[in-house]
């Protein structure tokens, strides 16, 4: 019988990375995720975007090349960043597979 492996998540060893480089895109996009998630209960894209878009209000987490970025960590291809997020509707949600991961990490994006 056939046995797929399924590897493991490419941002799961990349999260304490991101965790403790602040000044990195990947660290400033997901603590607006986080900011976003305490201040609604939920994360749409168009809000996302915006946060990340607005450096007069947002400058912690201001990132020009949102777009770009943000595509990168909704796939785990291997040129990509890693997978973070999944969009279920309007609505950006931690991918389960690195969820738990993250989660222990989430002190470091507040």
């Amino acid at each position: 019988f056939n046995v797929t492996l399924v590897s493991e998540p490419k941002a799961l060893s990349k999260i304490p990375l991101w965790a403790k480089r602040k000044a990195q895109i990947n660290h400033k996009i997901i603590k607006a995720y986080f900011q976003l998630k305490d201040e609604h209960g939920s994360v749409s894209l168009e809000e996302f975007e915006k946060r990340c878009l607005d450096k007069a209000n947002h400058p912690d987490v201001f990132v020009p090349t949102f777009k770009s970025n943000y595509a990168q960590m909704k796939m785990d291809a291997p040129k990509s960043h890693g997978k973070v997020f999944e969009e279920i509707n309007d609505e950006v949600v931690l991918w389960d597979r690195i969820k738990p991961t993250l989660l222990e990490y989430e002190e470091y994006f507040k």
